[in-house]
């Protein structure tokens, strides 16, 4: 996740993540903003320390390779990326000089993953925006980016609870009388010898074929050998 932004045809280097710098969050200093953001996602202090101590650059970035991750750290990494630059943002003028005159250009990554090179980028625009406060397009653009983050950890699958149902799902739980009797009492769908989770799918898709099951279920729900009954999910709907 590291390398410089292209700004407006510009290298700007105050954007990569990688940079040395130091910053201050929760009374324990950071070397970079991988720094922190391979610190956040541990679960102990031995690794917490180990990443801490590694260095600002790669060595940050392979020190997180090593370490067990959080339960939620799907859910909340883009939200951690942004914490760690802001703060790197905030208490380093120069780099937020830096940023703040950069103009309003799309801030392109291209040294990462496509997932990265583009949260990384829009994270930026953020906060290029909350730091700037420039009438009223910074505030939209801080506003609509605030807002494509709290979404995405919306429809994240987290791995604290990997049955969580979609967006969409539940939409269709509102609706859809006889999935939600379905859903009261099944986790694991098994039919024509295929497995389907159906927390890990769109659940859209698979009413149709919830459909056609939905007597056979009902009739026999727990002798059915092609069934596999859960309690989860009551207390998900509950």
């Amino acid at each position: 996740m590291g390398g410089p932004a292209d700004i407006n045809g510009k290298s700007h280097p105050e954007t990569d993540n990688f940079l040395p710098c130091k910053f201050v969050i929760g009374g324990i200093t950071y070397s970079s903003a991988e720094n922190y953001f391979q610190c956040a996602k541990t679960t102990n202090d031995t690794d917490r320390n180990m990443v801490l101590k590694s260095g600002p650059g790669t060595s940050a970035w392979a020190a997180g390779q090593r370490v067990q991750i959080r339960s939620d750290w799907e859910a909340i990494k883009v939200d951690e990326m942004y914490n760690g630059n802001l703060a790197k943002f905030q208490q380093n003028d120069d780099l937020r000089t830096a940023l703040i005159n950069s103009g309003n250009g799309t801030v392109r990554f291209t040294g990462s993953t496509p997932f990265w090179n583009k949260w990384n980028g829009l994270i930026m625009e953020r906060i290029r925006a909350e730091l700037r406060q420039n009438g009223d397009e910074d505030a939209r653009c801080a506003a609509e980016i605030r807002d494509a983050m709290n979404n995405l950890d919306a429809l994240k699958i987290k791995n604290s609870n990997p049955h969580e149902l979609s967006l969409e799902a539940t939409g269709n739980l509102s609706t859809e009388t006889n999935l939600h009797r379905i859903l009261s009492r099944i986790v694991l769908f098994i039919y024509e010898d295929v497995i389907v989770n159906l927390m890990h799918y769109n659940l859209a898709i698979l009413i149709a074929s919830m459909r056609l099951t939905t007597k056979q279920l009902f009739v026999k729900p727990d002798a059915d050998n092609h069934w596999a009954v859960r309690n989860y999910v009551p207390s998900r709907l509950a």
